[in-house]
């Protein structure tokens, strides 16, 4: 399902997933025109990390995903996912409370964006109360185990770029 291959016009390694017909990008392409960013975030208690499943009329629909949302205007990346992680989750974390892992370069058929990934540990399971508008359930599960469950489209190779086999 994915190969790596070197891309010689903007040599860099890239991911290709062909279900949905995108790429993930390494480095930033010479010719990535993104049209938003998105910020997500690995949720950790233990050696589970929390997803949660999109409602069927949102982007990416029925799919499985770690809390992620649009940076807005005027946003910077970590102020964003302290925002998301507390509307799509109730969770109240601060910038000291996350790790900024890596960002990634995606570009899908119709548009690109820029997708940043943050990690937060728990040393207790928060509950998780959902906006019923954005996602109908959740499971805390190993991050490798989630590769078997319907993830939004880059998921699984960020999933494997910030927790290596």
């Amino acid at each position: 399902m994915f190969r790596n291959q070197h891309n010689a016009n903007c040599g860099v390694m890239i991911v290709f997933q062909q279900i949905y017909n995108f790429m993930l990008f390494i480095e930033r392409p010479k010719d990535f025109a993104p049209i938003f960013e998105v910020v997500s975030c690995f949720c950790e208690h233990d050696e589970d990390v929390l997803f949660l499943h999109r409602q069927h009329h949102k982007f990416h629909g029925n799919l499985w995903g770690v809390p992620a949302g649009k940076v807005d205007p005027g946003e910077q990346p970590i102020e964003a996912i302290i925002r998301e992680l507390f509307e799509e989750t109730s969770f109240v974390v601060e910038s000291k409370d996350l790790t900024f892992e890596q960002t990634v370069y995606v570009r899908f058929p119709e548009f690109d964006m820029v997708y940043h990934m943050y990690t937060t540990v728990f040393s207790h399971k928060p509950p998780v109360t959902l906006n019923p508008e954005e996602h109908k359930d959740y499971r805390w599960m190993p991050p490798h185990a989630a590769l078997d469950i319907p993830l939004i489209p880059e998921e699984d190779q960020c999933i494997l770029l910030t927790y290596p086999r």
